[in-house]
């Protein structure tokens, strides 16, 4: 069984003979209840890259070996930008560009006053909103955040995994959540390689004006070593070998 975080699943599972590969979030997961979890599970998965060193901590060491990093996840295929195409999403700075604000359904959302403030410091944009109380909800956001010169967003995995997958430079938020999860996120991805900027801690017009500037300046296509449309293979082939083993007495 494939277990999505929850430990208590996993428990069930193993209580009746089930082998167990169990999806890790980021955070600090260092309590004795992850820790059971951890060590009961067969293998230990997570959603992001192996360069993507630091964003979990608390994975005993007697089940390291367990753990395997697969790449960001999207549901939307990742685009093939080079660095050399990045303009293709905006013109000179005085030209109108797009800037999507991307709110989710989890819990925590980007200010309401953020889109007026983001209109106010670039009267040349289309802001649109997706998502959250006051955002848009289409069927398919994927148009809209892949033609985006910039997203301003939250560092929960999925967000990230689909911006990642657009190859759009982002603004990204930590909201707060249990285990610090999206603070992890968040300082990993400001100290790797990827298009990311840490976004303001307020409304404040001139930070956010600076934030989404120095977004625009960043290089899209260095997204492809977080998404890069090949963990759905993994994550299916590592499943499938668990499963094989299991068939065949050894686990």
């Amino acid at each position: 069984m494939v277990v999505d975080v929850s430990v208590e699943v996993a428990i069930l599972a193993r209580l009746h003979g089930i082998p167990v590969l169990t999806a890790v979030l980021p955070g600090s997961r260092g309590d004795y209840t992850h820790q059971l979890g951890f060590r009961l599970s067969s293998a230990i998965l997570g959603f992001w890259p192996e360069s993507a060193e630091g964003i979990v901590s608390g994975i005993p060491e007697d089940s390291e070996h367990k753990f395997h990093a697969l790449g960001g996840l999207s549901r939307f295929p990742t685009l093939e930008v080079s660095s050399d195409a990045r303009g293709d999403k905006r013109g000179p700075a005085d030209d109108a560009f797009s800037i999507v604000v991307l709110n989710g359904a989890g819990g925590g959302a980007l200010s309401d006053d953020l889109p007026h403030v983001l209109t106010q410091e670039f009267p040349t944009a289309e802001v649109t909103v997706l998502g959250g109380s006051n955002g848009m909800w289409v069927e398919d956001p994927w148009p809209i955040v892949r033609d985006a010169a910039v997203v301003v967003t939250a560092a929960g995995q999925n967000s990230i995994a689909e911006v990642a997958a657009s190859r759009t430079p982002a603004v990204v938020i930590a909201h707060p959540r249990p285990y610090d999860e999206q603070n992890w996120m968040l300082e990993v991805l400001v100290r790797g390689p990827w298009p990311v900027i840490a976004g303001p801690d307020d409304s404040n017009a001139a930070d956010w004006a600076q934030a989404i500037a120095e977004a625009l300046r960043l290089d899209g296509s260095r997204w492809s070593t977080w998404c890069d449309g090949k963990t759905l293979e993994r994550f299916s082939n590592l499943v499938l070998r668990y499963a094989a083993d299991v068939c065949k007495g050894e686990r």
